[in-house]
């Protein structure tokens, strides 16, 4: 019996857990947990207003949270 197999681990390059963020009173993400590894192609769509960039600026930390 011959068994070949290949293991591939890739890392996580962006992990983020339990993200709350609001704007004055208005809360503008709830418990986001999100893992993108260094072997992913993703894409954010959404309508108008609906938090693309704001989560963009969160993650490269350009928008901080309080905590």
């Amino acid at each position: 019996m011959y068994l070949s197999y290949k293991v591939v681990k890739y890392m996580n390059l962006i992990s983020v857990s339990n993200l709350t963020y609001y704007l004055g009173k208005k809360k503008i993400f709830d418990n986001i947990s999100l893992s993108i590894n260094d072997d992913s192609f993703i894409t954010i769509a959404g309508s108008n207003s609906s938090g693309k960039t704001t989560l963009l600026k969160l993650l490269s930390g350009n928008l901080m949270t309080e905590n």
